[in-house]
């Protein structure tokens, strides 16, 4: 018992000694990207948009997902891969319980 409070004590002491790096701060972290990166045959613009659409669906925001993918194919029809991702906005929804019919 007296072993682990002196432990304990020199840890806390260890930790108060440790220098503070002026103007650190808790905010200066990783920040999130609303984006990935994945390269497509499509128009600059649509290209954006995609790579954004592909971010809201492994963000699993399906119904968001599919506006934005519907919006890409619709401002570049020859977009193929805005097609796949409205496909993979329908697709399986990890978490949701489902039933089988009886």
């Amino acid at each position: 018992m007296a072993h682990r409070r002196i432990s304990t004590g020199l840890a806390a002491a260890a930790l108060l000694a440790l220098p503070m790096q002026h103007g650190a701060r808790a905010d200066t972290g990783a920040k999130i990207v609303e984006e990935v990166d994945f390269a497509t045959s499509c128009s600059p613009d649509p290209q954006k948009a995609f790579k954004h659409a592909v971010w809201t669906l492994h963000s699993f925001w399906y119904p968001e997902a599919l506006k934005e993918f519907t919006a890409v194919t619709e401002a570049e029809p020859n977009c193929a891969i805005g097609y796949w991702g409205i496909a993979m906005s329908h697709g399986t929804r990890y978490g949701i319980r489902r039933t089988r019919p009886r």
